[in-house]
Order: C-alpha cells, then structure tokens, then sequence
C-alpha cells in the first residue's frame, strides 16, 4: 500500500513538473517572439550590409536595398504602400513560426531583389489579422499580387520561384 501511494505522489510530482515546464518554455517562447516581432519581420538576419532601413509617414519601417523594395505592410500602411501603389505589389503573408514560410523567405527575397519593377510586402498574420481576414488567407505562406489596388492573383503554400514568378506576370 505504501508504495502506490509513493509511486502516486512520484506521478503527480513528475507532473506538476511538466506543466511547470510547460508553461515556463511557453511564457519563454512568447517573449522571444515579441522580441523577434520588433525586429523588422524575421528577414532581419539575411538582409545584406547594404541595406537601409527607412521610415515613411506612418513610422512604419521600410527595408530599401537599392531599388528593391521591402515593405512590411500594417493595418497603417497597407492603402498606401500596396492597394495606391502604382507599381505591382506582391505580398507574402507569413508567421514567424510557420516552417514553410521561413523556406519561402530566401525565395522571397531573391524576387525582389530580381524584379525592381515589383514591391515585396510580408505581412505578419499573427500581427496583422484582420488583413489576413480581409484577404481571406486561410493558410500560410499565402501570396497574392496587387495591381492598381486590385488582387489579380494569388498562389498558397511553398512553391517554387518560377511558380511565384509566374503569378506576378
């Protein structure tokens, strides 16, 4: 009898443990993330020395390399910067935690950076909702393709450059 209750105290203790942990690699993980989030997006660490970080009226902060142009899109910014925009607009919605869009992210950025006629915009979904829901982005990466403020295309989960290519066309 002593030793079930024994063995039912280890049992409860080793439990009360994990979810100790449990929650301590959570509140951990959360607060890596919001400090990834004031990074800008999570291009931060493949972003050349070249590049210059600008901010336009809204505050928000621009990535400009060259002529190639990265913009994270907000709730403030995205009339302007996408839908007013006179060039062809192609936005990537992502989370930070998404593991197929961390993969898209070199891809991504290589179009841009080939396409200086294009503006890139990545939108964080678990920022920004409410464009994710006004766009009706039910999967990430989701990537769509604005023209004279109008989406003329859209293309999900991770696909190859050419196949992005060909939706910007």
């Amino acid at each position: 009898m002593t030793k079930k209750i024994i063995l039912i105290v280890i049992l409860i203790v080793f439990i009360i443990s994990l979810i100790g942990a449990s929650k301590f690699i959570n509140n951990y993980s959360k607060n890596n993330m919001l400090n990834d989030s004031n990074e800008n997006i999570s291009l931060s660490d493949e972003i050349t020395n070249n590049t210059s970080i600008l901010e336009d009226k809204s505050g928000e902060q621009n990535i400009i390399e060259g002529e190639v142009k990265m913009v994270k899109l907000t709730s403030k910014n995205f009339e302007e910067e996408a839908l007013k925009s006179e060039k062809t607009v192609l936005i990537d919605f992502y989370a930070d935690w998404c593991g197929p869009c961390q993969m898209m992210s070199p891809i991504i950025e290589k179009i841009a950076e080939e396409n200086k006629d294009i503006i890139v915009g990545k939108i964080n979904v678990d920022e920004e909702e409410n464009l994710a829901v006004r766009y009706n982005v039910m999967s990430i990466p989701t990537f769509i393709v604005i023209k004279n403020g109008e989406e003329v295309n859209r293309i999900v989960g991770a696909v190859s450059k050419s196949e992005i290519e060909e939706i910007i066309k």
